[in-house]
């Protein structure tokens, strides 16, 4: 819009067509013009508020995240994705060893929010470490919230 409302007008003498010069062409030419400045600059101080309203650490848009950032590929299942537009990659947990069995019965994964989500592994009762970790951001898409 700023680009399009800045640039040269091209000259209708190169097109061979002797065009008359109206008023109403006159102002729709000065109109679309002086509207695309008001416009860019108007988005323009609107997304600077935006922006400076956030604390560095959280986002200021939840939504614009959909605008920056697309999962990949998006005919691929919710768990086989080459990469996510979420902070899950990184989460932590604590766990929680069975003192009968000696393996992993409760995980307290921290997710990226700020919230704790208790989760019940008995199911899968895992001596594993590293499998926990690689199920981590499984876990964290699935139970955290605002992801």
């Amino acid at each position: 819009m700023c680009g399009t409302s800045l640039m040269h007008r091209v000259s209708t003498d190169m097109f061979e067509g002797q065009t008359k010069r109206t008023l109403w062409t006159a102002f729709k030419q000065h109109f679309s013009r002086f509207f695309g400045i008001i416009l860019t600059s108007t988005i323009m101080i609107a997304a600077f508020f935006i922006l400076v309203q956030g604390d560095g650490q959280s986002t200021p848009c939840k939504s614009c995240t959909a605008i920056s950032c697309v999962a990949f590929p998006p005919w691929a299942g919710e768990n086989n994705k080459w990469w996510y537009c979420d902070d899950c990659g990184g989460v932590t947990a604590d766990a929680r060893i069975n003192a009968e069995t000696n393996k992993f019965d409760q995980l307290s994964l921290n997710c990226p929010y700020g919230d704790i989500f208790t989760l019940d592994i008995e199911d899968d009762m895992s001596t594993d470490r590293d499998w926990l970790e690689t199920q981590l951001p499984k876990w964290c898409r699935s139970h955290c919230k605002g992801i």
